[in-house]
């Protein structure tokens, strides 16, 4: 009696015929895994390109170096005060730039890749949901969100049961 079992997922291994070992859950789904890192990665750009910038003045900055000589500021992205540039001979002393943040798009674009990822692993389109709706549900609606992974799993446990079990013999056999 082998003392060991082969335990896989309910999968075939489309990767390698005839190969012993079942393919990864994740398998089918690292385009919605790519989709929902491009959603994210989105969402933390759209966070740092909508920082409130303060555009001011070289009268209110003193860009003077030790010598005496204009030395100019550099900036980086990070910066929230910046030496505004005078346009066509006008100067704003202190000019605020704060743009809208688009998070409903980005975050119905999120909501979609996770779903796209729960549908493609087999955990059901809701299993990856940020947040839940909100409010009182009824058990109906729990187990029709669940139905997907219900099955998935049951799938998942009659492979598994076979190695347990195979397991247990050799343990048995052992004694």
């Amino acid at each position: 009696v082998p003392t060991f079992a082969l335990v896989r997922p309910a999968i075939s291994n489309v990767h390698a015929d005839m190969s012993a070992m079942g393919a990864s859950v994740f398998d089918d789904a690292i385009g919605a895994i790519q989709l929902v890192d491009n959603a994210f990665d989105s969402i933390s750009r759209e966070m740092d390109a909508t920082k409130t910038k303060v555009f001011m003045s070289d009268s209110l900055l003193d860009v003077r170096a030790v010598d005496g000589d204009e030395a100019v500021r550099p900036m980086s992205p990070d910066d929230s005060v910046i030496r505004a540039v005078s346009t066509n001979g006008v100067d704003d002393m202190i000019s605020v730039f704060s743009p809208d943040i688009r998070i409903d798009a980005l975050r119905t674009a999120l909501d979609t890749a996770l779903e796209v990822l729960g549908d493609l692993t087999g955990f059901g389109q809701q299993y990856f949901r940020l947040s839940p709706s909100g409010g009182l549900r009824t058990a109906t609606e729990v187990a029709s969100d669940n139905a997907a992974l219900m099955r998935n799993m049951r799938r998942h446990e009659i492979v598994l049961g076979g190695a347990a079990r195979q397991v247990c013999e050799a343990a048995l056999a052992s004694m």
